[in-house]
């Protein structure tokens, strides 16, 4: 399956052509523009767990009255996984890395979607331009930071210049119903921001936040910190995914995110505490951790 696309990828000509390919998700049909070097991570996409969240949770946050706020929107991949799960929740989605920006336009007429907005920038406390450094040699790279020396063993190849604003700048039509955050090392400016909406709409929110490693990783361990005291004082509770074969095994309830190196245990599934009786009852919920 995608034969020809791959061939070009694979003789290093995909920079001179542009073309497109079908792709399938949770049986649901998508075009996927496949521009310069752009895009080809759709032919085989990552993270299918996050599909199922979506579709096993759908009852929580799907409704003709809230929105999907997608703070990180990369190329697309979380929209993607929304619309194969549900077909017309209204979708907001942020990005301040321009090439994602082009991108995802591309991808949003290729399909014809609606009710999807994209803001050309990221979301923060306070309004500014920032450097967003990239850590790999690829204009969409998912792994840039606007967090200065967050992967301080890493090699920077670039950075770019890009602005952030607070949520208010935007108008938002109608509530939260979930909100997803991927953003490598800036959650908590994110969600000092939103932190008014969160109070009124309680929303499910999905976050990224790489481990800490080390006791002594002060930056990091006080930036989890943060996050933790906001959300619990908004009445939220903390499950990190579990995942077993990329697929979820269970929800593992946490007091706290704690030190710990395992990657595989940077996503979390903050609930408000008026809801977690019935996330019970649509998911696996464990208070335990498993075999590493």
């Amino acid at each position: 399956m995608h034969f020809i696309p791959r061939l070009i990828r694979k003789l290093r000509l995909a920079r001179f052509v542009n073309q497109s390919a079908t792709i399938q998700e949770n049986g649901v049909r998508f075009r996927v523009p496949l521009l310069g070097e752009h895009g080809y991570s759709h032919l085989n996409l990552s993270e299918p767990w996050m599909t199922e969240l979506l579709t096993k949770t759908r009852s929580l946050f799907a409704s003709d009255r809230s929105l999907f706020m997608d703070v990180g929107t990369n190329i697309g991949q979380t929209l993607i996984k929304l619309r194969s799960v549900v077909s017309d929740m209204p979708y907001v989605g942020f990005e301040p890395n321009p090439t994602c920006v082009f991108y995802m336009n591309a991808l949003i007429r290729a399909n014809q979607l609606q009710n999807v907005e994209v803001f050309p920038f990221g979301v923060s406390d306070q309004a500014a331009v920032m450097s967003l450094h990239l850590y790999a040699d690829h204009d969409a790279d998912s792994a840039a930071s606007i967090i200065n020396e967050f992967r301080a063993n890493e090699k920077v190849f670039r950075s770019i210049h890009v602005p952030v604003f607070p949520i208010s700048a935007v108008t938002l039509k109608m509530p939260l119903g979930f909100l997803k955050i991927d953003v490598e090392g800036s959650e908590w400016e994110v969600l000092k921001s939103v932190a008014p909406l969160l109070e009124s709409d309680q929303p499910l929110i999905s976050t990224e936040i790489l481990p800490c490693y080390r006791s002594d990783n002060g930056s990091r361990l006080e930036r989890q910190g943060k996050i933790e005291e906001l959300l619990r004082g908004l009445s939220y509770e903390c499950f990190r995914i579990v995942r077993r074969d990329n697929q979820i095994d269970y929800l593992w309830r946490l007091e706290e995110i704690g030190v710990h190196s395992q990657v595989a245990w940077s996503d979390y599934l903050w609930v408000p505490r008026a809801k977690t009786t019935i996330l019970e009852r649509l998911i696996a919920v464990n208070d335990s951790a498993p075999r590493v």
